[in-house]
């Protein structure tokens, strides 16, 4: 799932999803994006590290930004790959590991109410 082409970049909006354990993604405020059909590019402005990815790791990125939860993304992703849905699981779910290990992403554990 790690393959890119570059393209145009932007700030990552401050945005944030959700896994099925409670685990909140927000995209860290030194992250940059250059998103593409054919893949994505992620840069850390403090660090200077680049990550990039295919065009399902892309497609992954969209459903973050627009705040899906994991299982939710994986449904999508399942759907328009034509895979099983436990496999796009597995696969965003590495692919949010590495985003979060890289300082891409923060993760927390949400707290329910008592």
């Amino acid at each position: 799932m790690l393959d890119l082409l570059l393209g145009r970049r932007r700030k990552a909006r401050n945005t944030s999803a959700a896994d099925a354990e409670g685990h909140s993604f927000t995209i860290s405020p030194d992250t940059r994006v250059s998103v593409q059909d054919t893949g994505v590019v992620f840069f850390h402005v403090k660090s200077g590290k680049v990550f990039r990815s295919n065009r399902v790791g892309a497609a992954i990125w969209r459903k973050i930004e627009s705040q899906k939860a994991l299982d939710e993304i994986a449904s999508e992703v399942a759907q328009e790959y034509g895979i099983a849905v436990e496999e796009a699981h597995q696969d965003a779910e590495s692919f949010l590991t590495q985003l979060v290990a890289r300082g891409f992403l923060a993760t927390t554990r949400r707290r329910h109410a008592a």
